[in-house]
């Protein structure tokens, strides 16, 4: 799977010292909580239908609007390869040859 954004942020006020974190894909989301220090809590792979920028944007703006800052912002680089036979197929389709 590929991961093309991962959002940071942390809330301290009083005796409050936690974080929320958001992992986005194209489809898909993820996120972790807890208190700053700890690995805190795992949420599930959220599916969002394609919907995922406009459900994520709410949901940081819900946090933004908690007093939650936003320390780090991420982009993730696109680790994936595609297999062998695709490339060799769409070299010839488009004219390339054999890129072997």
């Amino acid at each position: 799977m590929r991961y093309l954004e991962k959002r940071y942020f942390e809330y301290r006020r009083g005796t409050s010292n936690k974080f929320w974190e958001i992992t986005i894909n194209k489809e898909f989301y993820s996120t972790r909580w807890g208190r700053i220090g700890t690995k805190g809590t795992h949420g599930e792979l959220i599916d969002t239908w394609g919907l995922t920028i406009r459900v994520t944007n709410r949901l940081i703006s819900k946090k933004l609007s908690k007093g939650y800052i936003e320390v780090t912002n991420t982009k993730l680089e696109s680790v994936e390869t595609q297999p062998k036979e695709k490339i060799t197929t769409l070299s010839k389709l488009i004219g390339l040859g054999n890129c072997e």
